[in-house]
């Protein structure tokens, strides 16, 4: 996520109308609950690359380490992985170092219009996604016979173009001006795989951006999400 100066104020562009009528409500996300529970940083970072996570089988590879498993490591990331793990995100790397940049430099031929972003999905067991706003079945045929790992390969259909969500959050300034409603704003971003802008807001705002931000961004487009800044912003 982007994070821009603490405080700021979520503006939109005076030359952009917004609609007459009411909009429907842009969707606040649920975070999920901090895990404080054992071994905190194991499960925390699993999660997050896909892998297995319970406490059971986190703990279960802390004993094998130190029973002397060999096919259980302690990884550069700071927890221990199998050497099944390991080789796993070793491939997830290489998605992102050869694969992407295949599938990037195929798209940047094609009309602006239809490009939604390639992004790594960690989840389902790490995937390269390459998403369009059309011609789902063509550009799978094109793509996979030209990644080197064409297995780990999925085309997935979105609403929005990756220059339409770029447009979408320019509309969230952070300069007030005469008409602006202000909604305290600590950061956007773009959520490429959830194909959405991202608007991180006071608490205390949230109810005024569901409010706000629907006249000026399309519904849909943009998930607001409660919370303090950033530490260092």
């Amino acid at each position: 996520m982007r994070a821009v100066v603490a405080g700021a104020v979520i503006a939109v562009a005076a030359s952009f109308v917004p609609v007459a009528f009411p909009p429907p409500l842009a969707p606040v996300a649920a975070s999920e609950p901090a895990y404080t529970g054992p071994y905190p940083n194991d499960v925390r970072l699993r999660r997050s690359l896909g892998l297995r996570a319970d406490v059971g089988y986190v703990a279960s590879l802390y004993r094998a380490g130190r029973a002397g498993d060999p096919e259980v490591v302690n990884s550069g990331l700071g927890i221990v992985l199998t050497r099944a793990e390991v080789a796993e995100l070793d491939l997830r790397d290489r998605l992102v170092d050869e694969d992407r940049l295949v599938a990037q430099e195929w798209l940047r031929a094609q009309p602006t219009s239809l490009t939604g972003g390639v992004a790594l999905d960690n989840r389902d067991g790490g995937h390269l996604a390459v998403l369009v706003t059309r011609d789902v079945e063509r550009v799978r045929r094109e793509l996979l016979r030209r990644v080197p790992h064409p297995e780990r390969l999925e085309v997935r259909h979105v609403r929005w173009s990756h220059g339409q969500l770029r447009e979408f959050e320019g509309r969230i300034g952070v300069v007030p001006g005469p008409g602006f409603v202000p909604v305290r704003a600590h950061g956007s971003g773009i959520d490429i795989l959830a194909n959405v802008v991202r608007v991180l807001v006071a608490p205390e705002d949230v109810e005024r951006a569901r409010r706000v931000l629907p006249l000026f961004v399309p519904p849909g487009a943009v998930v607001i999400e409660a919370g303090d800044p950033p530490v260092g912003v």
